[in-house]
């Protein structure tokens, strides 16, 4: 009896990449147009080993989500640096030493993934994110090149919603 094949293994699929370039990071009180890299999106696994007589095995124990680092570009205006800032005082206000509660300063963030249509084909939801580091960019005279801001979230979760 012959092999029986698979239609699509035959035809020709028709094939589109997601391109780094088509995403869109969406977070409450900064723009989207100034957001121009986004890195870390995953988790590790940690594992606990069970040794039993002369064998083990190996059970999932923790999962830790990555810290996103975000690129963001530093317009005169609006600032980037003052809508940080805005988003920084919810946790913690410096001249009055108030500090808040985790439920203040979290924010749940969305990045949408984009087809060549603009459509968008992939989204995560990002829970109870917060600042946990900013580099507000270096200024040199030997340099004309703009500024850009480091931003790491911390984070309490990654949902792929599609």
């Amino acid at each position: 009896m012959p092999p029986i094949l698979d239609p699509n293994e035959i035809n020709n699929t028709i094939f589109q990449p997601i391109f780094a370039y088509q995403f869109r990071f969406l977070i409450d009180g900064i723009p989207s147009y100034m957001i121009k890299g986004v890195n870390g999106i995953g988790f590790t696994e940690s594992e606990d080993i069970i040794y039993h007589i002369n064998t083990y095995y190996k059970l999932a124990s923790r999962r830790m989500y990555k810290d996103i680092t975000l690129s963001l570009y530093d317009p005169c205006s609006p600032s980037g640096a003052q809508a940080i800032s805005e988003w920084d005082k919810l946790r913690y206000e410096r001249v009055t030493g108030r500090a808040s509660y985790a439920d203040t300063y979290w924010k749940d963030t969305v990045m949408h993934i984009t087809g060549p249509a603009g459509d968008i084909v992939r989204e995560w939801v990002i829970k109870r994110s917060f600042i946990k580091d900013v580099d507000y960019g270096d200024y040199n005279y030997e340099t004309e090149t703009h500024t850009s801001i480091t931003l790491v979230l911390a984070n309490s979760g990654i949902d792929l919603s599609y």
